[in-house]
């Protein structure tokens, strides 16, 4: 059980624990820094209540074979992820590494994408399937392609789908909704209330991004969940997740592993061991086209233009949203890196930062503002609170 989970030892600890002892409670939330293995270990949380054996990794029971490719249908997972990094990543390992494992890598990469789309999520919404419909099927067949005993692809046929298979994936990725809607949650309380042979597991991924009606609905299913449903919400930040909602959740912090670790899990998994990378953050960032430690420079210029009121500072010319959330997050590192650093901590106004940041997310994000003219606001609101 965990078998899969790296350098958390203390989380695989309490789950394997609670989850022997029949103690798991059926609300949770999973916290930690990006690439913590929050997302992972959810996956794997429902792979451990399915399992009708020993739940090794190995474990070849029938829920335990659909579970590990993400194809069972009694788990459900919901919201916005970081897709095609991960996609590429795998395809780069197979193209590399003639093992079975090669293929497991990419087919659990693409289903984290494609399981968003599940037809109960969808169910009523016939004219927003129509338009994904075709794109889901074409990415349905290039998986056919990486099937477990289908024979390995010949350069040029590899070259082929990657191209094929790339392109399809991210027109796809952009119908899944920014932010949660209503109706799938309700849609889900339907589901969380049929009978079933096995638990049911709800994955809720950026639970911070939650319209607000969806989150009534869901606060409304916690309030007394279903028998044998779990529900494990994932956040990088636990502020940004409403009280009345935390209440509710029993709350798993996951650490940030050492950049060891970290270059470990690289190098046992995605096969990197050029050292270029010093986190996985830095190695699925370069997959997107930012060199290391860009962010990290634009964040401490940003920082110290602040500070030093700089009047002929040029902002950071950040493309798309997904730069401008990687920004954020860098960004929220420094200031936080600073408070260490500082004798005389103003928590208040550390705090009072942390809310201009997550409101200029916000802004970027559901409200869908322009990302250059938000980072020009966030400049002049963080000078003006400094």
């Amino acid at each position: 059980m965990f078998d899969n989970i790296l350098y958390q030892p203390t989380l695989v600890n309490i789950l394997t624990r609670e989850i022997s002892n029949k103690l798991l409670p059926q609300s949770m939330l999973f916290v930690g820094t990006p690439f913590s293995g929050k997302m992972t270990s959810a996956i794997e949380v429902g792979r451990a209540l399915m399992c009708t054996e020993s739940a090794d990794w190995g474990c070849q029971c029938r829920n335990c074979q659909l579970h590990r490719q993400l194809e069972h249908t009694s788990m459900l997972i919901l919201g916005q992820g970081d897709f095609l990094p991960e996609i590429q990543s795998a395809l780069d390992v197979y193209s590399r590494f003639d093992k079975v494992f090669s293929k497991f890598v990419v087919r659990r990469a693409i289903r984290k994408l494609t399981i968003r789309f599940h037809p109960l999520l969808w169910e009523g919404e016939e004219a927003k399937m129509k338009k994904f419909r075709n794109l889901l099927s074409s990415v349905e067949d290039y998986l056919d392609q990486f099937a477990l005993e289908a024979p390995r692809l010949n350069d040029k046929d590899l070259e082929k789908t990657k191209k094929g298979l790339l392109e399809d994936c991210q027109k796809l990725s952009g119908f899944v909704p920014k932010s949660i809607p209503v109706d799938q949650i309700r849609r889900i309380a339907a589901w969380s209330h049929q009978s079933s042979n096995n638990p049911k597991v709800v994955i809720i991924d950026k639970a911070e991004q939650m319209q607000d009606s969806a989150r009534n609905a869901l606060l409304k299913i916690l309030e007394e969940p279903p028998h044998n449903v779990f529900f494990l919400l994932i956040t990088n930040q636990r502020g940004s997740i409403l009280p009345t909602l935390l209440s509710r959740l029993r709350i798993y912090n996951f650490p940030e592993r050492t950049i060891e670790q970290q270059k470990d899990i690289l190098m046992r998994i995605f096969r990197e061991d050029s050292g270029e990378y010093e986190s996985i953050k830095e190695y699925f960032y370069a997959w997107k086209g930012l060199a290391p430690g860009t962010m990290k420079a634009y964040a401490l210029e940003f920082r110290d233009a602040i500070k030093n009121d700089i009047v002929d500072y040029q902002l950071p010319d950040l493309a798309g949203r997904d730069y401008f959330r990687i920004f954020l997050e860098e960004l929220v590192k420094t200031f936080r890196q600073d408070l260490h650093n500082t004798a005389d901590v103003d928590f208040l106004g550390f705090e009072r930062t942390l809310n201009i940041v997550k409101d200029s997310l916000f802004s970027v994000e559901t409200l869908n503002q322009n990302p250059s003219l938000a980072l020009e606001r966030l400049f002049f609101n963080l000078k003006e609170g400094k």
